[in-house]
């Protein structure tokens, strides 16, 4: 068991690395790090996989890779697309705060059937939530933690630059504030027009 999140990052061509934050011992004893283990002859422990989305075009990259990582498992894919609440309450003073809460909810309830058409067309089990911050005090990255927890999920799939402006959902900051939370392996999805990736 090891004290802090494994990070997986890939670039849309599946996994490239992994890091790990503890040791592992070889049969005979002597201490390996988890780095120089096969990261195959573990991603069968994947049955749970969450991904969050938020309609871009780099969630839906992460939608499939966790469909490539539940194919390869025989996982499960919860999707899911966090409604950020605390942007409603900024700009309540310029639109209707609850029509705006609704906009949300239709962009998330569309992502979230696409999710769905993706994981049906690839034969592969799964489900989709629209989930809300609490209030205006939980920030998206702990949204998609408490998701993750509720969830039972052994790996989260994110997106590390989303849709920027209002209807921003998982952006690279939104990452790296839910790595530093998670208590399981995270797998971190990027463009090919980043410049860097997120650091932990």
């Amino acid at each position: 068991m090891f004290s802090a999140p494994r990070t997986v990052r890939c670039n849309g061509d599946g996994v490239r690395r992994a890091k790990r934050f503890s040791e592992a011992r070889e049969s005979t004893g002597a201490p390996k790090r988890r780095n120089d283990i096969d990261l195959n002859q573990e991603v069968g422990m994947y049955q749970k996989i969450m991904v969050a989305l938020d309609g871009s075009d780099i969630s839906k990259r992460g939608l499939a890779e966790a469909i490539k990582i539940a194919k390869a498992t025989g996982g499960r894919v919860h999707a899911v697309y966090v409604v950020d609440k605390s942007v409603v309450f900024s700009y309540a003073g310029h639109f209707d705060p609850n029509a705006l809460l609704e906009g949300f909810r239709d962009d998330g309830r569309k992502a979230l059937a696409e999710a769905e058409q993706a994981l049906s067309a690839a034969q592969v089990p799964g489900d989709a939530e629209l989930f809300e911050t609490a209030g205006i005090g939980e920030e998206v990255a702990q949204a998609l933690e408490r998701c993750a927890k509720s969830n039972g999920a052994d790996l989260v799939v994110l997106g590390t630059h989303g849709r920027r402006g209002v209807r921003r959902v998982v952006l690279g900051s939104v990452a790296e504030r839910f790595l530093r939370a998670s208590h399981c392996p995270v797998l971190l999805v990027r463009g090919e027009e980043a410049e860097h990736q997120v650091q932990v």
